[in-house]
């Protein structure tokens, strides 16, 4: 994405970008996705302790920003604010939905359908008492 900040786009403001960004410039969100990912990673890295998760996130926010784009407003702690909160979220949202671990060996789910052989004997059953009437 430095490929991007040699066509003197990276000086532009962030508010400047957003609305660039809001008319689907994938350039602006090029330079937004470099100027804002280490902070993004830094957050979602000491949330979830997890590299892989936190470059997730990363990604994760940064379409959140593409889909986003239109209703964002400068107002508050800026881009820079409203990116940290919705890396925070998705953290949150990660570890809230954290995996099962077992101990040991997860038990066997008893079948409640009946045995395949008690199927077959009831339509034969049924058959011959049809055929039979």
């Amino acid at each position: 994405m430095k490929a991007y900040r040699a066509s003197g786009e990276a000086g532009d403001t962030d508010g400047a970008l957003m609305q660039r960004v809001a008319a689907g410039d994938g350039q602006a969100l090029a330079i937004i996705a470099d100027r804002h990912t280490p902070m993004l990673y830094a957050i979602a890295w000491r949330m979830l302790g997890d590299a892989v998760e936190a470059e997730d996130v990363v990604q994760e926010a940064v379409l959140k920003l593409w889909v986003g784009a239109k209703g964002w407003s400068p107002v508050g702690g800026g881009l820079g604010g409203w990116l940290r909160r919705i890396a925070t979220n998705l953290c949150l949202d990660r570890k809230r939905k954290a995996a099962f671990v077992a101990d040991g060996d997860v038990p066997e789910r008893v079948d409640d359908a009946p045995p395949a052989d008690a199927l077959i004997d009831e339509r034969r059953r049924a058959q011959s008492v049809a055929a039979a009437m």
